[in-house]
């Protein structure tokens, strides 16, 4: 194990892989969706289960081993309601549990692999592209109910991965997530003993439904998306999530996630856009000096 905090970012192809492990990166947090779509499928789905890719599995697996990278993974998250398709299964919908299970089954298998230390998952979406999938109500209570009994089988099989659920931005004209307010993530984890929460800076900027300290207080912080943005909602786009690296100058509360940080041992997903037209030395300054502040 490196002696330094883990500090990394996402992961959209093994060639962006194989990049971030050049530059001596020792964290990564994988998308699976986004690696699929460059021809690095982690896992398929055909509407009935889902199957680990191995070849691809072990070929993460060797290289994030031999240069000690931990390996996270940010689940794909709901746009459509369609069982046929991930992205069309979301855990407000009760007839979708079953499917979503077998994919954390998939993800217990992946472990084995030393892939998905932390799983990070978005609450529930309930409306996308402005058509409705599920309502408020309904949603945030079967969002618990699937919650919950994913804490259970965490524990009943000895599940040793983390699983975060991050905070979101506030909703948009045509789509809703929940979790943009500490009373939603406090309703939506509170039968679970195991799960925590993936707190991102950014979407905290987005929403005037929660600050930073009630963030903290709602259960274990298990993983931090840390980025900025200028901290305008938009009621259309997703323009405002810029997604830019942040600082003490850019990022409100900036010290306090330092400090949280610094004191968990969270490991830190820099959720930057467009890494390809950032250059190699401006990653690992940057890299540097947030493992400066954290020691």
């Amino acid at each position: 194990m490196s002696e330094k905090h883990r500090v990394g970012f996402h992961v959209k192809s093994m060639d962006e892989l194989k990049r971030f492990v050049g530059l001596g990166i020792n964290l990564v947090e994988l998308k699976p969706d986004k690696m699929a779509r460059a021809g690095d499928q982690l896992y398929s789905f055909d509407g009935k289960r889902f199957t680990i890719n191995e070849p691809v599995a072990i070929e993460i697996s060797d290289l994030c081993q031999e240069h000690d990278v931990q390996v996270q993974i940010h689940l794909p998250y709901e746009n459509k309601n369609d069982p046929s398709e991930e992205r069309g299964l979301c855990y407000a919908v009760r007839d979708h549990h079953e499917l979503l299970m077998d994919r954390f089954r998939t993800v217990a298998e992946l472990h084995d692999y030393k892939i998905g230390e932390v799983v990070v998952v978005h609450p529930p979406q309930l409306v996308a592209g402005g058509v409705e999938i599920c309502g408020y109500y309904n949603g945030i209570e079967l969002g618990r109910t699937f919650l919950h009994y994913l804490d259970m089988e965490m524990r009943e099989h000895g599940w040793e991965f983390k699983v975060g659920v991050e905070n979101m931005i506030a909703p948009k004209g045509d789509s809703m997530n929940l979790g943009y307010s500490v009373s939603q993530m406090k309703h939506l984890l509170g039968n679970t003993k195991n799960i925590g929460i993936n707190v991102d800076s950014g979407h905290r900027l987005l929403s005037d439904e929660m600050s930073v300290a009630e963030l903290f207080g709602i259960a274990p912080i298990v993983s931090l998306h840390f980025h900025t943005n200028p901290g305008i909602f938009h009621e259309e786009g997703y323009d405002d999530d810029a997604h830019k690296f942040a600082t003490a100058k850019t990022l409100e509360h900036f010290n306090s996630y330092i400090r949280s940080a610094r004191r968990f041992e969270t490991p830190i997903v820099c959720e930057i856009s467009s890494l390809s037209n950032v250059p190699d030395k401006q990653i690992q300054s940057y890299v540097g000096w947030l493992q400066f502040l954290l020691k």
